[in-house]
């Protein structure tokens, strides 16, 4: 298995993180939010066995689309957002190792999970974060035994039975598996999952209030002498005139929206384009709809769900 750069936190309890954090979560992987010059991005926490202390320690790691951008040190600290219920904490960096995560090995009990908790974590980390070479994978293909071993280690017990169902019962139809049974892969074929298309039906509802935007502070740009050129992966291509804060559709699948957050040029697009979330900023702006509430980097390579790419550039026809 690919080692990481692993991070030893350390962090406050309380009554609270202790009874979102109790025995039964110990050796499981939990993910909270961060905050960092404007951008969110993951955080994955591997949970210690605790008993009720002052501070407790435990194994974390970054995207890698943080580690690119920030120089984490022993010393730093960072805030933390808990989902359930949503709450803000400090995480002090207290250490920094190479491997897989060990922080109280000895106190991780994976369990075999339900059918659903192990399918809904495979749709979201195998199919959106977990490269194949990870799992000494190649060419597309997960090996099965590289993948149980994984799992282990963040607390799901999965067999072969189980596997199997969760590849031949998915309503998604997600994974492929060899022919031998050893392998696992993501459908090339995978359609948007239901969400996504019930999602959709509102788009013909789809409007933004001017107040939305001036609220959090997301000012409307309008420039002449630029121009939004989006290219398809098919050969195809889209036009439009340069402005921020402004719905561009290109189908009723298909549309986004720049804007402009706190100096960053980000793109807002419909959940239809987020087959692959790489460069997904995982950040919530109050009071635009969660149907164009999904926010990438402007150098991001969109995909969509029948696996066409979208590459959003600006032209300057002042320099063309």
């Amino acid at each position: 298995m690919k080692t990481k750069k692993i991070f030893t936190a350390r962090i406050t309890t309380d009554d609270e993180l202790l009874a979102i954090l109790g025995p039964d979560r110990a050796g499981c992987m939990e993910s909270w939010n961060l905050m960092c010059q404007g951008a969110s991005y993951s955080v994955y926490l591997f949970v210690p066995d605790l008993n009720k202390t002052d501070t407790f320690s435990f194994d974390v790691l970054f995207e890698e689309r943080f580690l690119k951008d920030n120089d984490v040190k022993i010393g730093d600290h960072f805030p933390v957002t808990i989902p359930f219920p949503s709450t803000l904490r400090q995480i002090e960096i207290i250490d920094i190792k190479e491997g897989d995560p060990i922080n109280n090995r000895e106190n991780k009990r994976p369990v075999k999970q339900g059918i659903k908790a192990v399918s809904d974590f495979l749709s979201y980390y195998v199919y959106h974060h977990l490269e194949p070479d990870e799992v000494c994978g190649e060419d597309g293909w997960f090996n099965i035994k590289e993948l149980y071993k994984y799992l282990a280690t963040i607390g799901f017990l999965v067999d072969q039975d189980q596997l199997e169902t969760i590849v031949n019962k998915d309503e998604d139809h997600r994974y492929i598996l060899s022919d031998d049974r050893t392998k696992l892969r993501i459908s090339p074929e995978h359609p948007a999952p239901k969400y996504v298309e019930d999602e959709l039906k509102d788009v013909d509802g789809l409007k933004i209030k001017k107040s939305a935007f001036i609220r959090n502070g997301l000012p409307f740009i309008k420039d002449k002498s630029l121009s939004i050129l989006v290219s398809l992966s098919d050969g195809g291509s889209f036009t439009f005139p340069y402005a921020t804060n402004k719905i561009f559709f290109m189908d009723k699948k298909h549309f986004f929206m720049l804007i402009e957050h706190k100096g960053d040029l980000m793109l807002a697009v419909s959940p239809y384009m987020m087959k692959d979330t790489k460069y997904h900023w995982r950040m919530y702006i109050k009071d635009l709809p969660e149907l164009i509430n999904h926010y990438f980097s402007l150098n991001a390579t969109l995909v969509d769900f029948e696996g066409i790419s979208y590459k959003v550039t600006i032209i300057d026809h002042q320099s063309t």
